[in-house]
């Protein structure tokens, strides 16, 4: 039984160290280092990519990154199972425009004077669209450690501030956020004097979400010490 305890012991462990790597640290470096892609590395990563223009707001789902323009102009990036977006809102929460994207894993976006870029984790690439929606460039990041430590503290940071206007991706407060947060369901806009507004809520839904995340999360858990234990019991019998 001690073995038996000694190993929960450290999955909780693991578990809370996991957590502690989503803090926020600061950034290092004011932007990506990049350098030119070859033309035929540029063709193979955009023929994989379909990115789709909509005028139209669709169904609101968790939030994974967000960039707030000189503008203010706010770039929202979300995703439901396979399918991705980029909505686009005014500082007053309402929509402008979005894009349906079909990319291969985690994506962060950004802007770069009045053009959306989108951050494509897997390919290390950087993408930069224009006003008419024709993608401008596709660009190389560096692998470095700089590099590795923007994409944490900077693509993927849960507050910017623009004018002095504070903008927070955050959860409503409870118990179940501090074990899978994994997106965000609330974009809250904060001005100079104080008052506040959302620029994205998805609040109830995302309660419903959450729970059915910890259900699966303690199942999972659940099952492995159940495995675990009967493998140390006839570890014992032998």
């Amino acid at each position: 039984m001690k073995k038996f305890y000694s190993i929960i012991f450290m999955i909780c462990i693991f578990s809370f160290f996991l957590q502690g790597l989503t803090i926020y640290t600061g950034a290092i470096n004011k932007e990506f280092i990049k350098e030119k892609m070859d033309i035929t590395d540029q063709e193979k990563i955009l023929s994989k990519i379909q990115i789709d223009r909509i005028e139209e707001a669709p169904e609101k789902v968790g939030l994974l990154c967000f960039d707030v323009s000189d503008t203010e102009c706010i770039a929202v990036g979300s995703e439901r199972l396979a399918q991705k977006y980029i909505l686009v809102y005014d500082k007053k929460g309402l929509f402008l425009y979005g894009y349906k994207i079909n990319i291969d894993g985690k994506f962060g976006v950004g802007w770069t004077e009045k053009n959306l870029v989108i951050y494509l984790v897997r390919e290390n690439a950087v993408i930069t669209i224009g006003d008419s929606d024709k993608i401008l460039s596709c660009e190389k990041i560096v692998d470095s450690s700089d590099n590795a430590s923007y994409w944490n503290n900077e693509i993927f940071s849960t507050q910017r501030v623009k004018k002095g206007n504070y903008y927070t991706m955050k959860n409503q407060t409870s118990i179940l956020t501090k074990f899978t947060m994994s997106s965000y369901s609330i974009l809250e806009r904060k001005d100079i004097s104080g008052n506040t507004n959302f620029i994205y809520n998805n609040s109830s839904d995302f309660a419903v979400k959450q729970i059915l995340e910890m259900i699966f999360v303690f199942s999972f858990i659940v099952i492995i010490i159940i495995t675990i234990f009967k493998h140390l019991k006839r570890s014992n019998l032998n």
